[in-house]
């Protein structure tokens, strides 16, 4: 029984022993893997990091951009608007100088018509009045003489 007994606590010690071992082994197993997907976690977080970065530079530079484009179009909108009030403000010009040149010309023709119509009343009031003179001497000559034939 002794003997059963030891080779019993030797069999216990062995695996014991194996146990620790195993354990020991499983430990740093798990240790090494650990460290292995911390420092793969590491490489991963500075890779993301790298890409956060590079991205944030990206979407600055097309920012800028399109700042500068939208900066660009104000520009162009902000010239065509001159443009086209000056263009605007020139036709308008020349519309009323055109407007104030042909109102010049029918008033001029107006008052040389009202003094043509004028000088043919004139005219037409002298025409009367030598005609109503010449009509009364007439039929004073056709009274007293009736022989003579005008």
């Amino acid at each position: 029984m002794t003997n059963d007994i030891t080779n019993e606590r030797n069999s216990h010690g062995k695996s014991l022993e194996e146990t620790r071992a195993l354990y020991e082994t499983t430990s740093n197993e798990i240790k090494v893997n650990a460290e292995e997907r911390c420092t793969l976690a590491e490489k991963r977080r500075a890779k993301s990091a790298e890409t956060v970065i590079r991205l944030q530079a990206e979407i600055d530079s097309m920012k800028q951009e399109m700042m500068k484009k939208a900066l660009e179009h104000q520009s162009a909108l902000d010239a065509m608007e001159v443009r086209i009030h000056d263009e605007v403000h020139a036709s308008s010009n020349s519309a009323r100088e055109s407007l104030e040149t042909e109102l010049r010309a029918t008033t001029a023709a107006r008052d040389a018509m009202l003094s043509r119509r004028e000088s043919e009343q004139i005219a037409l009031k002298k025409e009367r009045e030598r005609s109503a003179g010449k009509c009364s001497l007439s039929n004073i000559i056709v009274i007293c003489c009736p022989c003579i034939s005008y």
